[in-house]
């Protein structure tokens, strides 16, 4: 993520976990949740009812009604809202790669449909194929609409997306631009004019320009054992928990590999942000130096208002459960997820990505 973005549209929040560095970013209100499924039926329909059961494996996010899918056999899923500029007649047609589905909910609680049963690279294509439906319905101006949109795929990544026709001289065929994941936020736009903040610190320019900020306040409540010093120097301060929230990309936090005070998984790291902040992003990069040993595998991120040491009314933000063996999973890790306010955070590690038994934050 560049420098010039985070300035630009968000309030930056920075502190470290896998070397440094977390990153929280402000709000922006266009974005929706994706779920991601492991589902391989080529028949649409077949794929559907599994649906009905499934639990997703990862929750990322997007800012437009087009979604994809994992490289591979995989289905994602999202919902949300749009908006119409002006009122009038709408033919609705899903198309992708390799199968879409769009659901319109009306406001008497209805749900209309447009499915295609094979691959199509535009909206005109999925008009005209056999089996594929469309729907045709009258929409109010600045009215929330409530939809669903789903990619089925058969290999390599796929996608879905959604193009609407109005009934008017000029038609063709255009795309839905803006998406919400909440009603509430419907119509609200990010902050594109943010001023950053006097900074605690500059971020390190080896993740970002000079200008980019790190504010200061966060603190480190709670990490598994760290490293205890011994005969190797750089024990000497492997185990400082500081380490995490110091803004110095040099040092790290890691945990202990000695068998007689190893935290066995999961780890769980608690931090303090100083006061409610709002955010929806968020970044976890690995220590510069080293070997592979302790990169994150698989993990779940929750919040918090209160926390007391001990209980904490946390809930689960986003997870991540398709990292462990797998070894082109990426050593640093950037997820986006719907705006969330909260005073605590806490990252649970469920285990390393290969298989050692400490990490290195």
């Amino acid at each position: 993520m560049s420098a010039s973005r985070m300035i630009l549209y968000q309030q930056v929040i920075d502190f470290g976990i896998v070397s440094d560095l977390v990153a929280f970013y402000g709000v922006s209100f266009d974005n929706v949740e994706v779920e991601h499924h492991e589902i391989t039926m080529w028949d649409i329909y077949d794929a559907l009812r599994v649906l009905e059961t499934s639990t997703a494996y990862k929750t990322p996010t997007s800012s437009s009604m087009k979604i994809t899918t994992d490289y591979g056999n995989n289905l994602a899923k999202a919902s949300g809202y749009f908006t119409v500029a002006e009122a009038g007649e709408y033919t609705f047609q899903a198309y992708g790669d390799d199968r879409a589905v769009f659901d319109l909910q009306k406001k008497d609680g209805s749900t209309l449909r447009s499915l295609t049963v094979d691959y199509a690279k535009t909206p005109a294509d999925a008009y005209k194929q056999s089996g594929a439906t469309h729907f045709k319905v009258y929409l109010e101006a600045n009215t929330p609409y409530a939809y669903t949109i789903i990619a089925n795929n058969n290999g390599g990544e796929g996608w879905a997306d959604v193009a609407v026709l109005r009934e008017n001289e000029n038609a063709s065929w255009e795309k839905i631009q803006t998406v919400y994941g909440n009603l509430d936020d419907v119509g609200k736009k990010a902050n594109r004019s943010f001023t950053p903040p006097e900074p605690a610190y500059v971020r390190p320019s080896k993740l970002a320009a000079s200008d980019s900020v790190s504010l200061k306040g966060v603190t480190v409540l709670s990490t598994p054992q760290g490293v205890i010093p011994n005969g190797d120097a750089a024990s000497q301060n492997e185990g400082d928990p500081n380490n995490i929230v110091d803004g110095d990309i040099s040092t790290y936090f890691h945990s202990s590999y000695t068998d007689s005070n190893r935290t066995p998984f999961p780890h769980d790291y608690i931090f303090d942000l100083g006061s409610e902040q709002c955010f929806n992003s968020m970044e976890m990069l690995y220590r510069i130096t080293g070997d592979d040993c302790g990169v994150i595998g698989d993990y779940e991120i929750y919040t918090a208002m209160d926390y007391d040491g001990n209980q904490g009314d946390w809930k689960l933000l986003t997870k991540d459960t398709s990292r462990h063996g797998n070894g082109n999973a990426s050593k640093d890790i950037k997820i986006s997820f719907p705006a969330v306010t909260a005073r605590y955070v806490k990252i649970r590690v469920l285990n390393n990505r290969g298989t050692c038994q400490s990490l290195q934050k």
